[in-house]
């Protein structure tokens, strides 16, 4: 039977090098944002972490708010992990336009229930914002926040991680290439895989 998961989306990155909001951006008429969501429906509870609500006043979906601003993703992913109703909770950035819901599917039906963290890895590189995370990895995630380490590959050194590789998974590494500057988002509209 498939374990139960959540969904946790981080929107509260402060896109620096994209200059906006990268939730913002569009794919096919359809924010970042919402393409995230919308292909999240193996999960039937979705929680979306932000650095500030005000920034999202229509969204329809409950918000999950930093505490420590400018931390990064050790502090949404810890955020997130303190709502979320499943004991497991799939994590994702909203800046992998590419992504595919059988991807997120195939991720959920790998759990086995033993680990602690499921982290995709890619072309020999990990993608620790695609990933499954267990509750039982908040005490670890405070003490983090605590000794002030912004690094969440931290993490992966103190729990139970298995890594799973997306190549054998039989998907393309291009889901999970993010976007994080105009010029990257400029190629991805080029290859007519974006549109404005």
């Amino acid at each position: 039977m498939q374990i139960p998961v959540s969904a946790g989306i981080l929107a509260g990155g402060k896109s620096t090098r994209m200059g906006e909001n990268k939730a913002y951006l569009e794919i096919k008429d359809e924010s970042f944002l919402y393409h995230t969501i919308r292909i999240c429906s193996c999960c039937d509870d979705i929680w979306i972490s932000v650095d500030d609500p005000a920034k999202y006043p229509a969204l329809p979906y409950p918000m999950a708010t930093d505490e420590i601003q400018g931390y990064g993703p050790v502090e949404g992913i810890y955020q997130l992990l303190g709502h979320v109703k499943h004991p497991y909770c799939l994590i994702l950035a909203t800046d992998m336009p590419l992504l595919a819901g059988e991807l997120l599917e195939a991720l959920v039906n790998r759990l086995t229930g033993d680990e602690e963290c499921l982290i995709l890895r890619a072309d020999g590189r990990l993608h620790p914002l695609c990933g499954i995370y267990r509750k039982t990895v908040l005490p670890v995630l405070e003490q983090m926040r605590e000794q002030k380490v912004h690094k969440i590959r931290s993490l992966f050194d103190r729990v139970k991680t298995t890594y799973i590789d997306l190549e054998e998974m039989g998907f393309s590494v291009d889901m999970v290439e993010n976007v994080n500057t105009q010029q990257e988002y400029e190629t991805l509209k080029e290859r007519n895989k974006v549109s404005q």
